[in-house]
């Protein structure tokens, strides 16, 4: 049986040896004893409920007790070292806690679930009763949609600016909404923001830090300690809009400790929002694909707007979905074509596409070579393949004709503007690559080359000047002499940066514009082009949602640095 570590407090670890002196085993055979114990009483507890609702979880899994001491200091309690049968982890695992945002695989340590540790405080509890300086007095079982009542007040209490903008104009736009139907006014769905604020305060998306921690760790000693444990427990649980005891918690909490400020956090707090963003724009994406199930009156593409991070995916005219019910089973032809990758199978709410397909007169089929796009991309979810396809590389150029769509509008969002990110770049393809592939000719290859070849050698001269007039470095110039003549440009590039000069090697690439992956696709382009592409598209996605997400954080940052107290009253 393998062996598994987990970190618990040390009054836990002491009321677990007091556990096995009094069953007189082995503290293994105890700890495999007490998750049996636990996973039969999590079950019985779930019943046919699969939310885990009334499952339990101990308390400190939402306080996070105890916290992670940083770099550099000792870590607090006691590692708790048992070997378990790999089923047993991992039932036990499945049913414990874990909080909203939190990553069950590995991640940031901030952002890491402890489901182990969960399922052996919370099975410990069941038979001993323990409690250190930071549980004293604490109820330690509590229901598990009652452990996401308390972080909902943490959230409540410890928002960003970004989140509260959000929250804030989603609320304005509620009051219209509600004011409009009072005068027997028509309203139409809910834009956006009130989608993203609705997943904030309901959803799965949160930021964590040592800070939300501390919250945590107050908030339950206030609420789940003394005779009314067991009311704000159920309240809690209950989350009941209608209830006036939850009302005036959240209020209460919007405002709490707020006044203290956060901005040591509004990167986290922007983060969460994008990602919330992101995530329901992949939902619209599927809705999208179902659109496209028709080709537009107009003849024109196809085309939506993904923002974040502000891309457009263009819809190639002759593609299709081909649309399911959900439990509608598919024919053994196209299960042959979805397990080779000649199309895609996405889940869409109670349907189930199966896409690209085109229509010829023998029937509906695959495109074409779809599978060399599939198998590069192995690493993606179906929706992420869709959007590498479809990703268009605009050209930039004002002089060029571009593609006319329809359906293709941007999302705006408060704080849009002051986040700058250009995304408008052509696909820079190395030029030996380019002409290896059969994109360009042997002339193109190399005028692309001598073109490169004369940028460095104007660069390397300018640097040879700049250099010759810097006492300094001096002794570096007959060196900068020699690589130049040589034409050695590595080494040219470490002598510069010994003279800190600013030297970029100017390589030759062949810039693709005004297309798609799709597009080489459906052309018939060569399968080591469409191969190379995927590759580097996959790469450049994930690089360019990377920076989007960064960009909006330090922004984020920057403009609620001055951000020291709430404005009152509640988004909540």
């Amino acid at each position: 049986m393998p062996q598994n570590n987990v970190r618990i407090p040390q009054c836990a670890y002491d009321a677990l040896e007091k556990e096995r002196a009094i069953r007189g085993l082995s503290r293994d055979e105890t700890v495999r004893q007490l998750l049996t114990e636990y996973i039969d009483e999590q079950r019985e507890l779930s019943g046919d409920d699969d939310s885990g609702d009334d499952r339990l979880t101990h308390v400190s899994t939402v306080m996070r007790h105890p916290l992670p001491a940083g770099r550099g200091r000792a870590k607090p309690g006691v590692s708790l070292r048992f070997r378990a049968s790999r089923e047993l982890i991992e039932e036990a695992k499945q049913l414990a806690y874990i909080l909203p945002g939190q990553s069950r695989s590995r991640g940031h340590h901030d952002y890491q679930a402890r489901p182990l540790t969960d399922a052996v405080m919370t099975a410990i509890a069941r038979v001993q009763s323990f409690e250190d300086d930071v549980l004293r007095g604490i109820k330690p079982r509590i229901r598990q949609r009652a452990a996401t009542g308390l972080w909902r007040l943490v959230a409540a209490s410890t928002l960003s600016g970004s989140e509260w903008e959000i929250l804030v104009a989603a609320k304005a736009e509620d009051d219209e909404r509600r004011e409009a139907v009072e005068r027997g006014q028509c309203v139409g769905p809910v834009s956006p923001v009130v989608r993203v604020a609705d997943e904030l305060k309901e959803g799965d998306k949160s930021w964590h830090g040592r800070h939300r921690s501390l919250v945590a760790q107050e908030l339950a000693q206030y609420l789940l300690s003394g005779p009314d444990a067991d009311e704000n427990e159920k309240i809690l649980y209950d989350q009941d809009p209608r209830d006036v005891k939850w009302s005036d918690l959240r209020v209460d909490y919007a405002v709490h400790l707020r006044e203290h400020g956060i901005v040591g956090f509004e990167g986290r707090g922007a983060g969460v929002v994008w990602r919330t963003r992101r995530q329901l724009q992949l939902d619209d994406l599927h809705k999208w694909l179902l659109d496209t199930e028709d080709p537009p009156t107009s003849g024109d593409a196809h085309a939506l707007v993904m923002e974040p991070p502000g891309w457009k995916l263009l819809m190639p005219t002759a593609w299709r979905p081909l649309v399911f019910s959900a439990t509608e089973p598919v024919s053994a032809g196209w299960g042959a074509h979805i397990d080779s990758g000649k199309v895609l199978e996405i889940a869409a709410g109670s349907k189930r596409l199966l896409w690209p397909t085109i229509r010829t007169p023998a029937g509906t089929g695959p495109v074409p070579g779809l599978e060399h796009v599939v198998a590069q991309a192995k690493s993606l979810r179906p929706e992420q393949i869709v959007e590498v396809l479809l990703r268009y590389i605009d050209d930039d150029d004002p002089g060029k004709a571009h593609v006319k769509t329809v359906d293709a509008t941007t999302v705006r969002y408060p704080g849009d503007d002051n986040v700058k990110l250009d995304l408008a770049r052509p696909l820079p393809v190395p030029a030996w690559t380019a002409y290896n592939l059969g994109i360009i000719s042997a002339d193109t290859r190399d005028k692309l080359a001598a073109a490169a070849t004369a940028l460095n050698h104007q660069r390397m001269s300018d640097v040879i000047r700049a250099a010759s007039n810097d006492p300094r470095y001096a002794n570096l110039v007959p060196m900068l002499r020699e690589a130049h003549k040589d034409g050695n440009i590595t080494r040219f590039k470490k002598l510069a940066d010994r003279a800190k000069k600013d030297f970029n090697i100017a390589r030759p690439f062949h810039l693709m514009r005004g297309t798609t992956l799709a597009q080489q696709v459906g052309v018939g382009a060569d399968p080591a082009t469409i191969s190379w592409l995927t590759r580097y598209l996959v790469r450049n996605t994930k690089r360019c949602l990377e920076l989007s997400m960064e960009e909006t954080s330090r922004h984020a940052f920057a403009r609620f640095s001055a951000l020291t107290q709430g404005k009152g009253g509640s988004a909540f």
